[in-house]
């Protein structure tokens, strides 16, 4: 996959960042596949937030997140939402080469799921790693049908 996408992280946000409204802070817990919970605990000032976006690459809306810790391989496609992320619980997909529904799509269910979940790090807790998402094999059929699969995918949810 490190061939047709961009894996990355977050800007590390520490606790004395937290406030108690603000800009939501997305964990892996609040990642499910498909969308984001409502229990929304964590959160970042505006002004961090505006620090962030000067500063440093921020999720666009198609970019995937996928939970690296946990609850492994859930993803959420990025909407027009404003968030920021934790590091080390979530990997950012952008600048993809490819469908991001048909990679959703992929990575939900059958060969791209087991691959994704089979990439994990084993030490005392299973974990997902860019450098081993990287390595993943994809199944990229021509454009086209990457949009038709997405497109049915999203139709069936």
């Amino acid at each position: 996959m490190g061939e047709v996408a961009t894996l990355s992280s977050s800007k590390r946000i520490h606790l004395s960042d937290y406030v108690r409204s603000g800009v939501p802070f997305y964990r892996g817990s609040e990642i499910s596949t498909g969308g984001i919970t409502s229990d929304q605990e964590l959160f970042i000032s505006e002004e961090k937030y505006r620090e962030i976006i000067e500063n440093y690459d921020i999720p666009c809306e198609g970019d995937l997140l996928v939970t690296a810790v946990g609850t492994l391989g859930n993803i959420w496609k990025v909407d027009d939402r404003r968030f920021y992320y934790k590091d080390g619980n979530l990997i950012r997909i952008s600048n993809m080469k490819f469908d991001s529904d048909y990679l959703l799509s992929y990575f939900n269910g059958g060969t791209g799921k087991k691959r994704l979940l089979n990439s994990a790090a084993v030490s005392n807790q299973k974990a997902l790693t860019m450098e081993k998402m990287r390595e993943i094999p994809l199944l990229l059929p021509i454009d086209e049908d990457q949009q038709k699969i997405g497109a049915l995918n999203i139709e069936l949810k």
